[in-house]
């Protein structure tokens, strides 16, 4: 397998395509891991396969963690009491629920203050107590 194989089939599997500089830093830490564990050049088509899926990965994580950072920002700003209670909130659903993501956890209480007739804020509210 040569460099550009692995390179295609590495960005196949994982979804995406890597911009050539994140590339170039990719193939180098790959060479640099693949010597360090005594291989030889031959190896590094089949570690760079794994190392593109890692990385894609992890920018992945990195980018969701960003939007959870700017989530509770913008929740924050928004009303100070409503704010908090809201984290509180969000923040024991997902520790009860661990699967659940902010965006379900969101679309929960909505849904629950609907049909429950009240408002957003006293649904957080309520679950924030309950919980």
């Amino acid at each position: 397998m040569t460099i550009q194989e692995a390179r295609q089939k590495g960005e196949s599997l994982a979804g995406q395509r890597l911009d050539e500089q994140t590339f170039q830093e990719v193939l180098a830490y790959t060479a640099r891991k693949s010597r360090m564990n005594g291989h030889d050049d031959d190896y590094i088509p089949l570690l760079l396969v794994d190392e593109i899926k890692d990385r894609i990965s992890r920018e992945r994580i990195n980018q969701y963690n960003r939007q959870l950072i700017q989530f509770r920002k913008e929740v924050s700003k928004r009303c100070a009491t409503s704010a908090y209670t809201r984290l509180a909130c969000m923040d024991a659903l997902m520790k009860k629920f661990p699967f659940m993501g902010y965006a379900d956890a969101a679309e929960t209480v909505s849904r629950l203050a609907a049909d429950m007739s009240i408002s957003e804020e006293n649904a957080y509210a309520r679950i924030a107590q309950a919980i």
